[in-house]
């Protein structure tokens, strides 16, 4: 007879007080009306997994860092797919995502929430480098994930509303 799997939290997450699956959950919930309701499907989904992501690494703590990688995919996707989809695909995530703040689709001071690069221009792209060629895996906490999730999640919105505002 096969025993049924029990599934456990991560061990990790047991140094970090009042974190639970459902506060997770809640926290990942919280970014969901940021969503402008024109996001594409695809772009939305990339969204959803992230989140899902986020709310998993209570199984998986290096779920966290995944899920900070597939939210700024959705950046980039948004970047691509919506805001400059005239753009050739040897265009790099930094000269199109450049632009944005440029433009006046996103405000340069959403950078020092997620990285200390005090210019947005650079600072997602470095991030999505970093995460997406890792030397070894990393680990994040919620402290360092979640400005980086809620702030994808707006940019995301932004650049979409922005699109019909031009």
């Amino acid at each position: 007879m096969v025993q049924p799997m029990v599934i456990l939290p991560d061990a990790r997450w047991r140094y970090t007080f009042g974190v639970s699956l459902d506060s997770l959950a809640g926290i990942a919930d919280a970014w969901k009306p940021l969503v402008y309701p024109d996001v594409p499907a695809g772009i939305g989904e990339l969204l959803t997994t992230s989140r899902r992501l986020f709310v998993h690494s209570w199984f998986v703590y290096e779920f966290m860092v995944v899920a900070c990688l597939v939210t700024v995919q959705a950046v980039e996707a948004t970047c691509r797919e919506v805001v400059y989809p005239q753009a050739k695909a040897r265009d790099s995530f930094q000269s199109l995502f450049g632009r944005a703040p440029q433009e006046g689709r996103i405000p340069p001071e959403l950078a020092p929430q997620i990285s200390k690069e005090p210019d947005v221009r650079y600072a997602l792209p470095e991030l999505r480098n970093r995460l997406a060629h890792p030397g070894f895996q990393a680990s994040y906490t919620i402290g360092m994930a979640a400005p980086i999730m809620e702030v994808s999640h707006r940019i995301v919105s932004l650049l979409v509303a922005s699109v019909g505002q031009k």
